[in-house]
């Protein structure tokens, strides 16, 4: 399912300073529209700077000159270094998420994730030692909790996205067809949580874990990255998706068509303001760590939760691939990210009895089945004393031999008394047959000689 790209080495042949010469152009174009930057020195042009200064300098006036922009608060700080975290399977959409938000460095994510993580854990009996992993768990609860009636379907809702409200029907039928399983398998126990998190909301660690295994799409990352303080930049694209991709025209020519430098532009430029981008790679997710060279010859390096960090050069790449655009939203959402705390309080110590009642019943099934089959081991047992069996190869002990022989003895000698009774009934039955049959006939014989002789001696009948 997943596909990667072939990748090249991090080392492009494409010069240093060329490349951020050419970022820092562009962003402060972009930004401003001015040809001067501020500073504390003689003030000078755009153009006369990319000449004169060395590209440190420039890139700390640069990044001065942005961070003094009204605008702004909608970017993070700059970054081509970013974690590398593996995945659990088919998760690649949620490492690749883990790594662009980075709690590493994001202490409140990192406190909100945990806080979540610590939960789960008691509610599912789970233990991970990988934070990656635990945080993984943490979104994908996160995920399933933001689809109760709440104040985080309330927040999605919010943003005015059909697209993510229809997202919630479809994850309905997906989460009553795993219900379904069960109740093929007659699984009551795990259809009644189920039907906890239909009619009140409240997670059970088969529907994180069965959910969990499935590959996340653009309305899910979307969800993640709107609940973790992102918002989502759509970008003109023909598919509906708001991503931005290379068509096979464009990539046939090597993106020298306009439509594919305008496309180049505005990936660079979201990318030099500190724009989070997560590409699809056809059926994987990974995070988008840079972009550099020129807009004819554009690279990208990403980080692939399936353990690897590789370049890719932009017209290498398919009409499949997309590239998402999140920036990190004006304020931190600190009201949403409350009510998840409240909701943890709220629903928390319900689930926790549940998974607790889980456990209790099954125990006492196990304990009900442990003893039946104790009883029945002992029914074994008991038959085996009294009538041991033999295995073929066992030497046949002298008592069970001679014990063995006289019983044959015995019941030889009652088939043969049995026979003899038998044949002594029949020679009874036959004699009497015999002497029937003699008198018959001698009364037939009797009878002729008398109709023979005219009747003379039927007196002697």
């Amino acid at each position: 399912m997943n596909e990667k790209k072939n990748g090249s080495s991090e080392n492009s042949p494409v010069k240093k300073d060329e490349e951020e010469l050419d970022l820092i152009a562009s962003a402060v174009n972009d930004f401003s529209k001015i040809k001067e930057i501020k500073s504390s020195e003689p003030k000078k042009s755009v153009e006369h700077l990319i000449r004169q200064e060395p590209e440190e300098k420039i890139e700390k006036k640069a990044q001065e000159y942005l961070e003094k922009q009204k605008d702004y608060s909608k970017y993070e700080q700059v970054r081509t270094e970013y974690p590398l975290f593996l995945q659990l399977p088919n998760a690649c959409g949620l490492s690749s998420i883990l790594m662009l938000v980075d709690p590493l460095h994001n202490e409140k994510i990192a406190n909100l994730l945990t806080k979540i993580w610590e939960h789960y854990a008691r509610i599912s009996g789970s233990a991970q030692d990988r934070k990656e992993f635990q945080w993984a768990y943490a979104l994908e609860y996160l995920l399933l909790k933001s689809a109760a009636p709440n104040d985080l379907l309330d927040y999605i809702k919010s943003l005015g996205t059909e697209e993510l409200e229809n997202y919630y029907l479809g994850l309905d039928n997906v989460l009553r067809g795993f219900q379904q399983k069960h109740k093929q398998t007659k699984n009551h126990l795990i259809m009644d949580l189920y039907e906890e998190f239909f009619n009140r909301g409240l997670i059970n660690q088969f529907l994180v874990s069965q959910h969990l295994g499935l590959f996340k799409h653009n309305p899910e990352i979307r969800i993640l990255m709107a609940l973790l303080g992102y918002e989502f930049i759509s970008q003109p694209s023909p598919d509906g998706t708001g991503a931005l991709f290379f068509t096979e025209e464009e990539l046939s020519s090597k993106l020298e068509q306009a439509s594919a430098k305008k496309k180049m532009k505005i990936l660079r430029s979201e990318f030099i303001k500190g724009a989070r981008i997560i590409c699809g790679f056809s059926f994987h997710w990974v995070a988008m760590t840079n972009l550099f060279g020129s807009i004819g010859n554009m690279n990208i390096s990403v980080n692939d939760p399936e353990g690897e960090k590789y370049t890719v050069a932009l017209k290498e790449l398919s009409d499949r691939d997309r590239f998402y655009v999140y920036r990190k939203m004006k304020s931190t959402p600190k009201k949403i990210w409350k009510r998840v705390f409240n909701i943890l309080e709220n629903d928390g110590p319900r689930e926790i009895e549940l998974f607790e009642n889980y456990i209790r019943i099954k125990e006492d099934i196990m304990e009900s089945a442990k003893e039946e089959k104790e009883q029945e081991n002992l029914l074994i047992n008991t038959v085996e004393k009294v009538s041991p069996s033999l295995r073929s190869t066992d030497e046949i002990p002298i008592k069970i031999h001679e014990n063995t022989l006289q019983s044959i003895k015995r019941t030889k000698n009652n088939i043969q008394e049995t026979q003899s009774s038998e044949i002594h009934k029949k020679n009874a039955s036959n004699d009497t047959h015999d002497d029937h049959d003699s008198s018959r006939e001698a009364f037939l014989k009797k009878m002729k000689k008398i109709i023979e002789g005219g009747f003379q001696d039927y007196k002697d009948l």
